[in-house]
């Protein structure tokens, strides 16, 4: 039976070497057919096969398959967050600490980070609201709903107050959260995070654009080789695991769903939205708890222009910049940001405009 692909008609058994060559994305080309029997010919082999794109292999109505969750373990379970339900992972003994990733993002994001910190706090690693393996309700996804599941999972978790570290997205929802229950936070540590300025990466804002979201599509592994240069400024850590790692959890279902919520409600093709904008200047100013800003000077999607930005707004917050340093700052200068975290946490705070760099 031939199959269509990219204007050619290619027989069936092609087909689905080239659909098992799109680095498992999509289930075996013979089962969606729903042609009964085997192959008569064993496949050919991939060098066989040149003109397969895998990027070009879409059909109507195709749909990706349904990712397994990881295994639970000793670490990590699922708790009901005023009726969601969230996964997390809770490890070590000590003093609290809550870990929220950024957009599009799971609780792997803090791999490299959460068994160091362990070593001296308890750390509370959840998917947040809408990502990962967490439920994923109905929409709209605003920085206020994740500032409400937050409440809501501290609640949960018995903790009357707690420091909290937030990575992009997550930075936001921390400092937000922050000004709404400052009896709730005792510090704030923020990486590449966003709702420190008005700059966005041009990609982001374009996104906001409906005409746009077909663009948000994971298609190989291959495209987020490419893409890692954007997101990880030293060489040597674009390596294949961040690959897989980074593959695994934008392919989770639903996710591109939330992501475009979340993107369209706070920003504009010009810039952020007036509301988020507006919230950005009456948060800063207001934080109460000490804050750490940790920042790539490569970050291409949080221009570190922001930094500077949010110090005009609160003077008294902490800088650490790092170079060379992309947007996945946790990952990417993971020794870095974890001895920054620890110290931050384990001093007394001195007020400290001084912005200083790692280089």
């Amino acid at each position: 039976m031939p199959v269509k692909v990219g204007g050619d008609k290619v027989p069936w058994e092609r087909t689905r070497l080239a659909c098992a060559g799109a680095e498992g994305l999509w289930p075996d080309i013979h089962g969606l057919l729903g042609s009964g029997g085997t192959p008569s010919t064993p496949a050919p082999s991939r060098s066989q096969v040149p003109y397969a794109n895998p990027a070009r292999l879409y059909w109507p109505g195709m749909s990706k398959p349904a990712l397994q969750a990881p295994a639970l373990d000793a670490e990590t379970s699922y708790i009901d967050v005023a009726g969601v339900r969230t996964r997390i992972r809770i490890l070590g003994e000590g003093p609290p600490l809550v870990l929220l990733h950024g957009l599009g993002g799971c609780l792997e994001e803090w791999r490299f980070n959460a068994p160091t910190l362990a070593r001296e706090r308890r750390v509370y690693v959840p998917d947040l609201l809408g990502h990962g393996w967490t439920d994923k309700p109905a929409g709209p996804y605003t920085p206020l709903r994740f500032a409400e599941f937050l409440h809501g999972l501290l609640d949960r978790l018995g903790l009357e107050s707690a420091p909290l570290v937030g990575h992009s997205f997550g930075g936001a929802i921390c400092m937000l959260y922050a000004t709404r229950h400052p009896e709730r936070v005792t510090r704030l540590a923020v990486a590449g995070s966003a709702g420190l300025g008005p700059s966005v990466s041009p990609l982001l804002r374009m996104l906001s654009l409906r005409a746009c979201a077909p663009l948000v599509r994971i298609r190989s592994r291959a495209a987020i080789r490419l893409a890692a240069r954007r997101f990880v400024a030293r060489p040597e850590r674009r390596t294949e695991e961040w690959v897989e790692t980074t593959y695994r959890r934008l392919a989770i279902p639903g996710g591109r769903r939330v992501f475009l919520d979340v993107i369209r409600s706070t920003l504009r093709v010009r810039g952020l939205s007036p509301e988020w904008l507006s919230e950005i200047h009456s948060v800063l100013p207001v934080l109460r708890a000490p804050l750490l800003i940790l920042h790539g000077r490569q970050d291409n999607v949080v221009p570190v222009r922001n930094v500077e930005y949010a110090k005009r707004l609160l003077p008294q917050c902490e800088v650490k910049l790092f170079d060379p340093c992309g947007h996945d700052l946790p990952y990417e200068c993971a020794d870095e940001f974890n001895r920054e975290v620890l110290n931050f946490l384990s001093r007394d705070f001195v007020l400290d405009s001084k912005v200083s760099q790692d280089g």
